[in-house]
């Protein structure tokens, strides 16, 4: 995952490493490549290489104290991560140049690749079991698709929904009956906000905070009313 450069003025972040890779960012001095949040290994320190893009005169580059080996325009150094929380830093000699960034990684040894898959623009299934009202939730054709991979891959997934379809369909109309089976798989399956309706594209860029918090508490509280509680993904 790519971590916007703001992040390295932000206090530390509980996070795993998914990659053994980052970069850093001193004002002027440095142009930011990736900085990736790396791969946590399982042994009492691990090794994070990392890579700094700078325009400073060769021997010029500091990381963590230590003279950083030049090639071409970057600059390679290796951070031994013994703690927790470490700060790395990565300075030029010339102040004129930028000084120094600096940015601390948490190294979680216990942590295990993950992923998160969220699914967006989601009402028409739900106008589907509405209508055909259906036996079982699974009958629905989307729903039996992602309890199929469920099964077979342990996938969890987030279904961000409308309140409102084109054709004038609302949630309002979407039965409770379904709420037991809502609640046995709302451990993999979670239903959470996306916005009032399809169109307008981007609804809420010019809208006011208020029509945000208004269509957001009528998606909640219907996820809450057919599905419950246990269900929201918010």
């Amino acid at each position: 995952m790519k971590a916007d450069s703001s992040l390295l003025c932000q206090a530390p972040e509980l996070m795993p490493f998914e990659s053994q890779t980052a970069s850093f960012h001193p004002p002027r001095l440095f142009n930011r490549r990736n900085f990736l949040r790396g791969a946590a290994a399982g042994a009492a320190a691990a090794f994070l290489p990392s890579t700094v893009v700078s325009a400073a005169p060769a021997g010029l580059v500091t990381v963590n104290g230590l003279p950083a080996q030049q090639d071409g325009n970057q600059f390679l150094a290796e951070v031994v991560l013994r703690q927790k929380v470490t700060e790395i830093v990565a300075a030029s000699g010339l102040p004129s140049a930028g000084g120094e960034s600096r940015v601390r990684v948490v190294w979680d040894r216990n942590s295990q690749p993950r992923y998160h898959f969220a699914l967006d623009d989601n009402i028409y299934f739900l106008r589907d079991i509405a209508r055909k009202r259906y036996n079982s939730l699974f009958n629905s054709p989307y729903l039996k698709l992602l309890r199929d991979l469920n099964h077979k891959y342990g996938t969890r997934f987030s279904v961000n929904i409308y309140f409102e379809a084109e054709d004038g369909f609302k949630l309002t109309e979407l039965s409770d009956r379904y709420k037991s089976q809502w609640k046995d798989n709302a451990h993999w399956l979670k239903l959470a906000f996306h916005a009032f309706a399809n169109k307008p594209d981007r609804p809420y860029q010019d809208a006011p905070a208020e029509k945000l918090i208004a269509d957001y508490d009528q998606v909640a509280e219907q996820i809450q009313r057919f599905a419950g509680a246990g269900t929201s993904g918010f």
